[in-house]
């Protein structure tokens, strides 16, 4: 590892083997905490009773592996949505719920591994894993299929910066087949094609020049979908120096402050034609400057390799995200609407605070300790006072709904609920 990669080793105060799983703990208890009635009486979430399960229901088993929706191939959802399908539909979406909490519960394992193997303690790892559940994204990404792929986009983004391991051990293609999935999981990973290329010009190893491989063959899967279905794609494809704004404001700004704060700003901003007034000149500057500044005190301890990727993580995958979203920007300038398409940023950006913890001087670590107290009080207060997260973690089970039904048919309603998200589901698959 070279000097620009390596961490610091001054006051380093290392954490337990045993972290990872603590994290991850933490993490599943700051979710039933959070939404209890995500994990005890589970829903679908949108596109995934709607449109997958509907469909898939109709298709003989293990053909749905292979559907494309909406002109976008999404392995993961098609394989949990296949998977509930094995299963009774009132038990349909606890299949769903849980599965697609496996792989949030991967990620926060490997949140806290790459902050372990940088030298960072137990208490910044457990800070990280609370930061990660209670982030304002979150309760629109986890604990569905519909929005898996944007957990699979941290999960590719921190395969960007593990550690390299011998190129053809178990261990390495537990990598490859991680990274693939990921990458076969909608765009959002592909979009993270040239951290690889960076990493593997720097690091010039064969296992980060299979790593880049892997996610080359499935980005190119990725592009032959887009071609094939373009005429189902129904995206603006705005591009606009106003983009600047949703992202500082849910990235950094919305990991700190209430959401209903940041709504009044964004309104105020958009209402002051954005970055073309001082008021949204000053409110972008202010936040990339505070994003820089976390990197900078992270980079202390994490290695300007690891932080920097995370950086341009947080900074750069959320514009291209934003490019291609069915919202406008002027539609994303709050501190929550839209949120999934900056999950990646503010992912990034909630490690390299947790980081900060353990900066390398007695003042790097106040002020890296009130950077995260700030952002969990913020998540706490949203779980308990806010109003906008009710319409992700209220309504009807999918179980109470087929139970009510009795046999036969049953028309369900999906979450957020309304006059497109209600499909009739089958007794069972092939009934």
């Amino acid at each position: 590892m070279s000097a620009i990669e390596a961490p610091r080793t001054v006051g380093i105060v290392r954490g337990f083997a045993s972290t990872p799983l603590l994290a991850t703990g933490i993490f599943v208890c700051c979710l039933a905490w959070r939404s209890p009635g995500l994990l005890t009486a589970p829903r679908f979430w949108a596109e995934e009773g709607a449109l997958y399960y509907s469909e898939l229901q109709n298709v003989a088993p293990l053909k749905g592996l292979v559907r494309v929706f909406n002109g976008n191939y999404q392995l993961l959802t098609d394989g949990l949505v296949e998977a509930a399908l094995q299963f009774p539909p009132r038990y349909a979406a606890h299949v769903t719920t849980y599965l697609s909490l496996a792989v949030a519960m991967a990620c926060c394992w490997m949140i806290a591994r790459l902050l372990l193997a940088r030298g960072c303690s137990t208490w910044a790892a457990s800070a990280a894993a609370a930061l990660f559940a209670l982030q304002p994204g979150g309760y629109e990404v986890f604990l569905s299929a519909t929005n898996v792929q944007w957990v699979a986009s941290v999960l590719t983004l921190l395969l960007a910066v593990s550690d390299d391991v011998p190129a053809w051990s178990p261990r390495a293609a537990v990598h490859y087949a991680v990274l693939l999935a990921c990458g076969l999981t909608g765009t959002p990973s592909c979009i993270l094609l040239p951290l690889f290329l960076a990493g593997a010009a720097w690091r010039r190893s064969t296992f980060r020049w299979a790593m880049t491989s892997v996610l080359g063959i499935a980005t190119a899967v990725q592009a032959g979908v887009v071609l094939a279905h373009r005429a189902e794609l129904h995206r603006a494809l705005s591009l606009s120096p106003h983009m600047l704004l949703p992202e500082v404001l849910q990235v950094f700004y919305a990991q700190v402050l209430p959401a209903h704060v940041l709504d009044v700003l964004g309104r105020t901003v958009g209402a002051y034609d954005g970055l073309g007034h001082a008021t949204g000149l000053q409110v972008a500057a202010l936040g990339v400057a505070g994003m820089v500044a976390v990197t900078v005190l992270a980079s202390r301890r994490l290695g300007l390799f690891t932080a920097g990727l995370l950086q341009v993580g947080a900074l750069l995958i959320p514009l291209v995200n934003e490019f291609g979203a069915l919202a406008t920007a002027d539609d994303m300038l709050s501190g929550w609407a839209g949120s999934r398409y900056f999950f990646v940023g503010a992912s990034s950006m909630l490690v390299l605070m947790a980081a900060c913890i353990d900066g390398v001087t007695a003042t790097a670590r106040i002020m890296g300790t009130a950077l995260v107290g700030f952002a969990l009080l913020n998540g706490i207060s949203t779980a308990v006072l806010a109003q906008w997260p009710k319409q992700n973690v209220e309504g009807p089970s999918v179980a109470s709904q087929v139970d009510a039904c009795g046999t036969g048919w049953c028309r369900v309603t999906v979450w957020p609920a309304g006059l497109h998200w209600t499909f009739d589901i089958k007794p069972r698959r092939g009934g």
